[in-house]
């Protein structure tokens, strides 16, 4: 071999082994689900899709939930919600069902909400940990994703945010440039660019193209430029389940969702098909949970060991 290559040139001998359960990660909360993607990792873009109204922001807010649990701060932005019906469903996912109470409204429904001792609890807990974008002070003149960009790396910088949740693609870039696939590709290279750079966690929600009824999602049913999900380390699918004709998937009601996995760069593994990971959903609590799950398990400030990190 030559003394000195002029390329950023290595031998294989050179690489390091690693043990990937040795690197940075969370939990995603859904231990069958981790038992696929081994949790969310440090400098992964992981891609969320689904159909319009089915759970995927849920689904993210609860990934944020399991993240400040695991002690990282986080940052959201939210192109849908506004920031208090933002906050009240991370509450309500974060507090549990020891921390709620119950009314039936006039029209008979049942009426969920937090205790306010325990909304006081979070506001504590919040600070310095848990960061919105702020939709309604975007400075004038500059473009949403050049500020929203902005605020993820100052997020990551300076507020030590390490889990990013941009929810979605659609509310956060301008699509009605001239070329609007050409705008979303140069944000989702950012972004990917932020998450290798600053060592963080980017959740990206994106909704689907039109698909048949019942049709399970594939990567490239994703809306949007390619580039969505080709950088993407893990693509995930949360749809609802529907009874088909004599054959019930949810099987006698048990679940109500499913999540699959369509791509998974860290070890290969796909949960797709008659394989998905089905869940259940909690309208009390907003929590999704699968079997090996404990669905009134307490979390961040709620548990009885809770000391500030």
């Amino acid at each position: 071999m030559p003394g000195s290559i002029p390329f950023p040139i290595k031998c294989l001998c050179d690489v390091e082994q690693v043990d990937l359960s040795s690197l940075p990660h969370f939990s995603s909360g859904i231990k069958s689900l981790d038992k696929y993607i081994l949790g969310l990792f440090e400098k992964q873009l992981i891609v969320i899709t689904g159909k319009r109204g089915q759970g995927k922001s849920t689904f993210a807010s609860q990934i944020l939930a399991n993240a400040l649990d695991d002690g990282k701060n986080v940052f959201a932005y939210s192109g849908e919600l506004p920031d208090y019906h933002f906050r009240n469903w991370l509450d309500m996912q974060i507090a549990g069902v020891q921390n709620i109470d119950s009314r039936t409204n006039s029209y008979g429904d049942t009426i969920y909400s937090l205790k306010q001792s325990a909304v006081a609890q979070l506001s504590k807990f919040y600070k310095g940990r848990a960061f919105i974008f702020d939709n309604q002070n975007v400075p004038q003149g500059k473009r949403l994703q050049e500020t929203l960009i902005g605020a993820i790396e100052y997020a990551a910088k300076e507020l030590h945010c390490k889990v990013i949740l941009i929810d979605n693609i659609m509310t956060a870039v301008d699509m009605l440039s001239a070329d609007p696939y050409a705008v979303q590709g140069d944000f989702v290279k950012k972004v990917k660019a932020l998450a290798n750079n600053l060592d963080i966690t980017v959740i990206l929600i994106a909704h689907p193209r039109k698909t048949k009824n019942g049709e399970e999602l594939q990567n490239d049913d994703v809306s949007g430029t390619g580039d969505i999900t080709n950088l993407a380390d893990v693509v995930l699918s949360y749809s609802r389940l529907q009874k088909t004709g004599s054959k019930d998937p949810t099987e006698g009601g048990k679940y109500q969702s499913a999540i699959g996995i369509t791509k998974n760069r860290l070890n290969g593994r796909l949960a797709q098909y008659d394989n998905v990971i089905k869940v259940r959903y909690s309208e009390a609590t907003k929590r999704i949970v699968s079997d090996e799950d404990a669905p009134n398990r307490q979390m961040c400030c709620f548990k009885p060991d809770f000391a500030p990190f």
